[in-house]
């Protein structure tokens, strides 16, 4: 699954930022079927949207979210909302932040860069739709 994709170092050869490493390694992983357009449409969240703010590994999961549980609009689903806020729960619990700055204070090191919040995110997409039952979509 995609855990195990990033932890793989996928995205390192093409010199993927955290948000492309998520959304393009979701694409693989769970069979998005997402054109090189929609994956590049995250690349501007990349480093907190290049200022430290909102981990870009974190709003690439959400896009994941939005293409696997939408159909047309995030307001036909009160469920997706639910969804939404507890990827972001357990993003919180595990890694106490969602600020690129603050998790790059806390986790990069210059070996693995921020392989343990790339990790941490990928882990809870895998778990989110194990329990929903939504995978193996790709296998």
């Amino acid at each position: 699954m995609l855990k195990e994709l990033i932890e793989a170092g996928y995205g390192e050869a093409e010199d993927y930022n955290c948000a492309e490493k998520i959304i393009n390694g979701a694409n693989v992983a769970y069979d998005l079927q997402l054109d090189k357009q929609a994956t590049k449409l995250f690349a501007g969240f990349g480093g907190g949207m290049a200022v430290g703010d909102t981990c870009g590994t974190v709003t690439a999961a959400i896009g994941v979210l939005s293409g696997i549980f939408i159909e047309e609009r995030a307001h036909e689903s009160k469920e997706f909302k639910l969804i939404c806020q507890d990827f972001m729960h357990r993003f919180g619990q595990q890694m106490s932040s969602n600020n690129c700055t603050e998790l790059r204070r806390l986790y990069r090191d210059p070996q693995s860069k921020c392989l343990r919040v790339l990790s941490a995110a990928a882990g809870i997409l895998d778990e989110m739709l194990l329990e929903r039952d939504m995978l193996p979509l790709n296998k």
